[in-house]
């Protein structure tokens, strides 16, 4: 990632005549700036099918749409999910997920105390809980160093937010999202804890951090940027925070992000270019630019759909469902299978995959709950309705087929197979 680079956000300017329209005729002092010009300081010029649009904001440099299959969800290499991910890199505005935009945008220098919150292990960070010395295989978790600067952040956030719910008026609830995420962030800190598989481990602190960047947009979106919806004047200054933003085509979502200083990208037809105050011209950034774009190995595609809702519940199920440890019996679960065995896979939304600790395997459907009660009690109401059957006896030659029952010695697989079992 080059978000934490200090040269990441600086642009490079374009030129100011498109398609035989001058974009900066209107051009005036600074002063001058409206709502309706979105800032007016900088603008960008795209195609989109076939189509050319300008791209006007209130910040000093402009995104590109994120290039998303909307179809499918992929992690990527560095065990994140890419311009996927809003956290990552902005979206179009959703009014049912308007507190997106608030997210924090990663900081351009490393002392920064969000910084960690961008920042990829390496193999360094996987230690032997015993030693405290780097691992080179086997399990082992995260260096106490770097758990205590997540600890310390996410602690916190939290008596933040509980000094919030304090604020709040005798009877009046926070929404729902919130206490949800702060339990989810809890957990998954200290899950950290637990010893793991390096892929694992990335996982779980690639977890941590865009649940702690959810929680602080959610939670800054209901202390800071709603209450000044309801100011008759505008916040004290123009310039937007150090915030994710969104994209829009609608000027009345981008005059109300105006007002509360958040980041907003306005898309228009050239054609509609009219009375529009513009500084500047610049190049838009990529997302390749930026993130880590690559897919990991091992980690098939995840099933989705365009719907907004659904991807936020993907990346929140994707990282549930990745396994801890490897699959001690990986190799035999094709024949246990074709033996009529009983598989036990992940639930989520992902399609399928191969458990181990570079990655995970299952079948599962778009909205899974990863209860294993939910399976049970479809597997028993299946059972019902055709009728008792034969009753058969497993096969001891085969290795286990379950999580609960103890390891088996590996040795014994191949010499089981070789028992004469005939009568």
């Amino acid at each position: 990632m080059r978000l934490m680079d200090p040269d990441a956000w600086k642009v490079e300017q374009a030129p100011a005549i498109v398609e035989g329209v001058d974009l900066l005729k209107n051009h005036r002092v600074h002063s001058d700036l409206g709502t309706l010009d979105c800032g007016g300081r900088v603008t960008a010029h795209v195609v989109m099918g076939n189509t050319s649009y300008v791209i006007t904001t209130n910040t000093h440099y402009v995104p590109r749409l994120p290039e998303v299959d909307p179809k499918q969800i992929l992690i990527r290499r560095d065990m994140r999910f890419g311009p996927d991910d809003p956290v990552l890199w902005p979206r179009l505005y959703s009014k049912e997920f308007c507190p997106l935009p608030a997210i924090p945008k990663a900081p351009t220098h490393p002392q920064d105390h969000l910084a960690v919150m961008w920042w990829n292990p390496t193999p360094d960070d996987f230690v032997c809980p015993a030693s405290g010395m780097t691992l080179t295989r086997g399990l082992g978790r995260l260096w106490g160093a770097r758990f205590s600067k997540f600890s310390v952040r996410t602690h916190a956030l939290i008596k933040e937010y509980e000094q919030y719910v304090k604020s709040l008026p005798t009877g009046t609830k926070p929404p729902l999202l919130l206490p949800q995420l702060v339990q989810r962030l809890q957990l998954s800190l200290e899950c950290l804890r637990m010893l793991s598989t390096y892929v694992r481990m990335v996982v779980g602190v690639t977890t941590v951090q865009r649940e702690y960047l959810e929680l602080t947009g959610l939670l800054r979106y209901m202390t800071k940027y709603r209450p000044r919806l309801v100011l008759i004047n505008p916040a004290d200054t123009t310039q937007p925070d150090d915030c994710v933003g969104c994209f829009t085509n609608d000027p009345r979502i981008a005059q109300i992000l105006w007002k509360v200083c958040l980041p907003c990208w306005l898309i228009r037809p050239l054609k509609a270019f009219a009375d529009e105050c513009i500084l500047k011209m610049v190049v838009p950034f990529a997302a390749t630019d930026f993130l880590e774009m690559n897919p990991a190995t091992g980690f098939a595609p995840v099933l989705a759909t365009d719907r907004l809702d659904d991807c936020l519940s993907l990346l929140h199920c994707c990282t549930e469902n990745t396994p801890w440890y490897r699959n001690l019996f990986e190799g035999h679960v094709a024949s246990t299978a074709a033996a009529g065995g009983s598989g036990v896979g992940l639930a989520g939304g992902q399609s399928a995959r191969t458990h181990s600790s570079r990655g995970a395997s299952s079948s599962v459907s778009l909205r899974g709950t990863g209860s294993p009660y939910a399976a049970a009690r479809t597997e028993s109401k299946a059972r019902k309705e055709k009728g008792p059957g034969p009753k058969l006896a497993r096969d001891k030659s085969l290795p286990f087929d379950r999580p609960e029952m103890p390891t088996t010695i590996s040795l014994w697989v191949s010499t089981l197979a070789a028992v004469d079992r005939s009568r």
